[in-house]
């Protein structure tokens, strides 16, 4: 619904995307969740000042995608991504 009446970028859109994934990977649909996170994660990445809880989840999401894709690489950036952002956070 989001994509019908927002822009493609816009923030509650990658928000929703993130949402989508998140629920397909409890389901084992983890390419379609991969895809969903991803593309979740590459608009929210965008933005000025996205959400901080909602580029973690996407992170997490992502990391756990990649493990069940067999994906190691790509699960390592993500970890890296997300022990970094939660170093951040944690010092402030």
């Amino acid at each position: 619904m989001y994509a019908e009446t927002l822009s493609a970028d816009h923030e509650l859109v990658g928000i929703a995307r993130v949402r989508l994934g998140g629920a397909l990977l409890p389901q084992g649909r983890y390419t379609e969740a991969e895809a969903e996170s991803r593309a979740g994660y590459e608009i929210l990445i965008k933005q000025k000042d996205p959400k901080v809880a909602w580029l973690l989840k996407a992170r997490q999401d992502l990391v756990d995608e990649y493990v069940a894709l067999k994906q190691p690489e790509l699960a390592a950036k993500f970890r890296a991504e997300l022990a970094a952002a939660q170093s951040v956070r944690s010092n402030l």
